[in-house]
């Protein structure tokens, strides 16, 4: 089992979708966060950036959200590493855009607090794939229903949403019986 952004390699089998939101996110007291919400976009360039290497998909999802925004970044660190970026920005040296898996804990214990502005949180979509074949497996369709389940009930932006694949290698048999019987999915 393994875990590709979307559009996955096709010679696996797609068995379920995770949507992660990525927030911008500062440290507290920021200067950032002293600006009016409406105003943010334009000031933002002002500010040291940390993000992705331009070859990740999450860079190019960042970018278009600046395109589309009307936001200019002053990228100062390129990483391939979420713990570098994190670190840059629970300093106060950099504003990062992170998934909220990796940023939970920060959150919670205010090292870091999310960015109020437009157009965000994005949605990063993620695929969760196994070998042909695997589908089928019931430990694989146990650990996807359980995924499921935890996404529901939590009540935090950290925790992605993971829903079952319509993809045709999958239907007829990897979808939970208690989703199936119901007509869930």
């Amino acid at each position: 089992m393994g875990f590709y952004r979307v559009p996955a390699d096709p010679q696996l089998s797609t068995v379920a979708l995770m949507d992660e939101k990525l927030h911008l996110v500062a440290a507290p007291g920021h200067e950032i966060l002293r600006i009016p919400v409406e105003e943010r976009v334009r000031a933002i360039g002002v500010y040291p950036f940390a993000t992705y290497i331009p070859s990740m998909r999450s860079r190019q999802l960042v970018e278009r959200w600046s395109v589309k925004a009307g936001a200019r970044l002053r990228v100062d660190i390129d990483s391939q590493s979420l713990d570098v970026m994190k670190q840059a920005a629970v300093s106060g040296s950099a504003l990062t855009v992170l998934p909220g898996p990796a940023i939970g804990d920060e959150l919670k214990d205010g090292r870091l607090v999310v960015v109020d502005i437009d157009g965000m949180p994005l949605v990063r979509a993620t695929a969760i794939v196994v070998r042909p074949g695997d589908e089928q497996r019931e430990v694989i369709r146990e650990l996807i229903e359980l995924l499921v389940r935890v996404g529901r009930a939590a009540s935090d932006d950290a925790t992605p949403e993971i829903r079952w694949s319509h993809d045709s290698k999958v239907a007829g048999g990897a979808m939970p019986l208690s989703a199936s019987a119901t007509g869930a999915s």
